[in-house]
């Protein structure tokens, strides 16, 4: 992508033709030559040979048809290819690399650094010692071109976004050019799959300059934006920066990135209890919009409860004698299938029957601890708290924005007590003495928080605070939240759609500039669909298209998936590597 680089009114890539076409215009008329790019990304991305063996005059004619491409280059297989090239060919050879000399290319990080040195040695070394083919470089660069990147564009804090919601969004700028650059920071929405572009806020940014990716000087923006109550479904963000007047912008591709998102209704709970007060601390939630708490049940009915509409379900410390290995197998299946479930433990989880049914092979089941034999552990004396400062649970999702100051944690009288050699992984947080008070677990395409008490005041003392709420609030976009990387990845990168369970066939419809529309047949709905042609930068719509039922009832049904694809920041890097190092 470098290669698109501005200067004067022309690229890297114009220069390149320019210089390659003088050169391939010396050579005489009788010359084999092979015309390599270091990346194809219509091909895949590798380095391909674009002709082989041909006259010059013929070659200069294909120089015209090179374009910019987007992804990373490996030079250690672009040396290799050449080196299989030369094999193939007699007489006296020349090896001529016409390029940017972008650093991040050419030096490379430490770990693969000898690998490339090692394959331009062998490439050096593809004849007898006395006819080594002399390697070229024609240097097309300029300087160090000052480029500003925007490097990161994501949902904050890994929120879910709910339909007639706010949601906050971050973007992180780079400068790699030596002076500051003043600019505009545009953001853009469009609502469902295919609808218009509306511009909806443009901060003015200051960009300090910086020495690379991760930097501390990188800059920082946010943007809030309210959501519309109908828009659920796929949503696409875009931010665009624009350097003002005299300040020096040279690769305008890296200074746009898109967001892909899906805008969900909100999260359902099915809350399982035993007795009547058990959530009666978890009503403080019911007016939040982003939660739909459903009416309770006893464990008995969960037996027959159909979960097709369903987010989360809540074990409000129900009775485990009520359980039993068909109500297990349902639960597990819900969550391997992508639901969430929130346990609270407390006296009626009774050890040896939790352990049975939800430990399962040392921890393979819903559970990834084993619970104690004793009875829930009571001493008013000396109540514990959650200890909210601790390392890794003040930075977890589930405690997100609870502020001890704001959410002191309540006195706990009464918790269940779980076995020592807890994976210390699964714990989220822990009480004042040490013991385990909040576990996570992830289980096939779902995920199971567990809370050592129960959701009442059987096992502590409110005394105002607003913590188990927060946490149950928090919960409620944990245990739905989708990783925003499977639906933005850079370019290269595989995108992976779900199903219908009758699908039959993809439809695939990229950007414009990287052709027209695919279509692909569906073998086994077994698995995700799998895209690997993300070339270009841009949105990628995805229907999935199948048939309801069969024989005169069939109905054709379509399914939209979005995803934005982008290029890798570190592209952005246009610092180059000095000649005499080379």
């Amino acid at each position: 992508a470098s290669m698109g680089a501005q200067h004067t009114g022309r690229n890297a890539l114009d220069r390149a033709r320019e210089r390659a076409g003088k050169f391939l215009g010396q050579l005489p008329n009788e010359s084999q030559v092979t015309l390599m790019v270091t990346r194809d990304d219509l091909a895949g991305g590798t380095p391909r040979a674009l002709i082989e063996k041909a006259r010059p005059a013929e070659v200069r004619s294909r120089l015209t048809t090179l374009s910019v491409a987007y992804g990373p280059n490996r030079l250690d297989e672009v040396f290799r290819l050449a080196g299989r090239n030369l094999e193939r060919m007699s007489g006296r050879k020349l090896v001529v690399f016409v390029t940017d000399l972008q650093r991040r290319d050419w030096i490379e990080e430490e770990g693969r650094r000898e690998g490339l040195y090692r394959a331009l040695a062998a490439l050096q070394g593809a004849e007898e010692e006395a006819d080594r083919p002399p390697v070229t470089v024609l240097d097309v660069g300029q300087g160090d071109p000052p480029n500003v990147v925007v490097s990161e564009f994501t949902i904050r804090d890994g929120r879910e976004a709910f339909a007639g919601e706010l949601v906050g969004l971050g973007a992180t700028l780079v400068n790699f050019g030596p002076d500051e650059v003043q600019g505009t920071l545009t953001l853009f929405r469009a609502t469902g799959d295919a609808g218009p572009w509306e511009k909806k806020e443009a901060l003015d940014v200051l960009v300090p300059a910086t020495r690379g990716i991760g930097s501390p000087q990188a800059h920082e923006v946010a943007f809030h934006e309210m959501l519309p109550p109908d828009s659920e479904g796929p949503m696409r963000f875009r931010v665009a920066f624009q350097a003002s007047t005299g300040a020096s912008d040279r690769l305008r591709v890296d200074s746009d990135r898109n967001l892909a998102l899906i805008v969900r209704p909100p999260v359902r709970f099915l809350p399982v209890r035993s007795v009547t007060s058990a959530l009666d601390l978890l009503r403080d939630t019911e007016g939040l919009p982003v939660i739909e708490l459903g009416e309770p049940i006893y464990p008995e009915a969960l037996a027959t409860r159909e979960l097709n509409r369903v987010d989360i379900i809540v074990l409000a410390d129900p009775e485990m004698d009520s359980f039993d290995e068909a109500m297990r197998a349902k639960l597990e299946r819900f969550v391997r299938g992508g639901g969430g479930l929130l346990a609270y433990l407390g006296e009626n989880a009774l050890p040896d029957r939790v352990n049975a049914l939800f430990y399962r092979e040392r921890g393979q089941g819903l559970f990834p601890m084993l619970l104690q034999d004793a009875q829930m552990h009571m001493d008013e004396e000396h109540p514990v708290t959650i200890d909210l400062s601790r390392p890794g649970t003040n930075e977890h999702p589930l405690f997100l924005e609870i502020e001890p100051l704001l959410f002191p944690s309540p006195d706990y009288f009464g918790y269940r007590l779980v076995v020592e050699d807890t994976p210390d992984a699964a714990v989220v947080a822990r009480y004042s003495d040490g013991a385990p008070a909040v576990l996570e677990h992830q289980l096939g395409r779902g995920s199971v928080v567990i809370v050592t008490t129960t959701p009442d005041e059987r096992a502590f003392s409110a005394n105002g605070t607003l913590l188990p709420a927060a946490l149950f609030f928090n919960a409620a976009h944990y245990l739905v939240a989708q990783d925003p990387g499977e639906r933005n990845v850079l370019i290269g990168e595989s995108l992976r759609v779900p199903l219908l369970s009758n699908a039959r066939n993809v439809i695939v419809m990229p950007p414009e500039a990287a052709g027209g529309r695919i279509e692909e047949p569906v073998e086994s709905t077994d698995k995700p669909f799998v895209f690997n042609g993300t070339s270009f930068p841009g949105f990628y719509r995805f229907a999935v298209r199948g048939i309801a039922a069969s024989g005169a009832a069939a109905l054709p049904v379509e399914d939209i998936h979005v995803a934005a694809v982008n290029l890798d920041a570190t592209e952005g890097d246009l610092r180059r590597a000095r000649p005499e190092l080379l």
